[in-house]
């Protein structure tokens, strides 16, 4: 089990957001931090109102957003609440939009994963998870399964087996194989561990193969 803490994340600030990522992103390489299983990027952003990022480019990956406070106004069309996900599998490539359109500050997690195969870019929202447990990603990627939800304090749950698990805690405290993890924190498992919640938290998982 390796722990990164949130400070431990790679810096940048924006106009108008702040972004901390767990693996090397943009201007920021380790080489030694490039990939977990699937997962090429785990980016937390604090977008404020009015800000966020224009139309750029995607292609070859696959997108899942999960929206922890506010709202993301996808593309000027698609409103993404508060819990919900958004999967884009960008396939050959898209221009695409991601603001927040206030009245709050907007904090969201998005993650990448390298996709089995390309395709057409398709795109689709999923609701707020009422309960942590497995969340049907439409990915193109089977050998990736996302585990997201709340837990209420005290609450005791099994990690899924897979050769690659990633575990981030958006909110509160866990503990996970004897480390205490608080929000921002993350853990790579190898091997099967239960997480413990010590307050009302909010915990996402991803669980990996190794194909």
């Amino acid at each position: 089990m390796t722990v990164q803490r949130a400070a431990e994340r790679f810096l940048t600030e924006g106009a108008g957001w702040v972004g901390r990522y767990c693996f090397s992103y943009g201007e920021h390489y380790d080489s030694g931090n490039v990939s977990f299983g699937h997962l090429v990027a785990c980016n937390e952003f604090i977008v404020q109102p009015g800000d966020g990022f224009e139309d750029h480019h995607h292609g070859g990956i696959e997108v899942v957003t999960w929206v922890l406070e506010g709202t993301l106004l996808h593309d000027g069309r698609d409103r993404v609440g508060r819990g919900a996900l958004q999967v884009l599998s960008t396939g050959t490539g898209i221009e695409h939009s991601e603001v927040n359109p206030g009245p709050d500050p907007l904090r969201m997690l998005q993650m990448w994963l390298v996709p089995a195969d390309g395709g057409e870019p398709r795109h689709s929202l999923v609701p707020a998870p009422v309960q942590f447990g497995v969340v049907e990603v439409p990915l193109r990627q089977p050998g990736a399964a996302l585990h997201a939800g709340p837990l209420v304090s005290g609450q005791v749950v099994d990690l899924p087996r897979a050769p690659f698990v990633f575990v981030f805690v958006a909110d509160g405290t866990v503990t996970v194989g004897g480390h205490e993890l608080g929000a921002g924190d993350s853990a790579r498992l190898t091997e099967p561990l239960r997480a413990e919640a010590r307050s009302d938290a909010r915990l996402l998982v991803w669980a990996m193969s190794a194909d």
